[in-house]
């Protein structure tokens, strides 16, 4: 079994962020704005193990301590939380010198958003606006899957690797579905982001 642990900075990647509403009360049926991924770096760590000298399988997880955008047109950033990927990871390692290889990967699994700053506010706000709502608190569930590739430097029992990986993501963060208290009956209503986002790797495997 490797085991391996990284750092990723994300130097790129946007997306959509979707509202949607149905029932009586609405007075909108989808509103969608693109963003910029604001998010900065992220953490991971894999547990991998050889089905042939040129193939590993095995899971990881990836971490985002702040999850954040920059949505068209708005003054500052959106700051949603943390995020959580439990994913499959097969990689194909394919040795071009007796010290090096080159690695190619694809991951996917699901996604887990927990609210903090601007969307933890945002829930709390819905909250004191219609008491009788239902307001998710989260964690929200979604979905990611990837591909990277790099290199791998053997350096005594560690290897140091680096490389390129491309994330695509989607997850709802936000739903409220209840009596409005307006008198114009009831709503659900949705709110969503995809997208993607490209990082720069870094770490060691044991």
């Amino acid at each position: 079994m490797v085991f391996g642990l990284y750092a990723g900075f994300i130097f790129a990647g946007g997306g959509e962020l979707e509202s949607e509403c149905s029932g009586s009360a609405c007075t909108y049926t989808r509103v969608a704005d693109d963003y910029d991924e604001e998010s900065e770096f992220a953490l991971g760590a894999d547990l991998l193990g050889h089905v042939s000298p040129q193939f590993r399988l095995g899971g990881g997880l990836l971490f985002l301590p702040s999850a954040k955008v920059k949505v068209d047109g708005a003054s500052r950033d959106a700051k949603f939380g943390s995020e959580l990927s439990a994913v499959i990871i097969g990689e194909g390692v394919f040795d071009v010198a007796p010290t090096t290889a080159l690695t190619l990967r694809g991951m996917g699994g699901p996604l887990f958003l927990f609210p903090g700053k601007d969307l933890e506010d945002a829930i709390d706000s819905v909250k004191a606006r219609c008491p009788s709502c239902d307001v998710s608190d989260g964690p929200f569930v979604g979905y990611t899957f990837g591909v990277g590739g790099g290199g791998l430097f053997s350096v005594g029992n560690v290897g140091l690797r680096a490389g390129l990986l491309f994330q695509y993501y989607g997850v709802r963060t936000l739903r409220v579905e209840g009596d409005t208290g307006t008198g114009t009956g009831t709503a659900e209503e949705t709110l969503s982001s995809a997208g993607t986002r490209f990082m720069l790797t870094a770490g060691v495997e044991f």
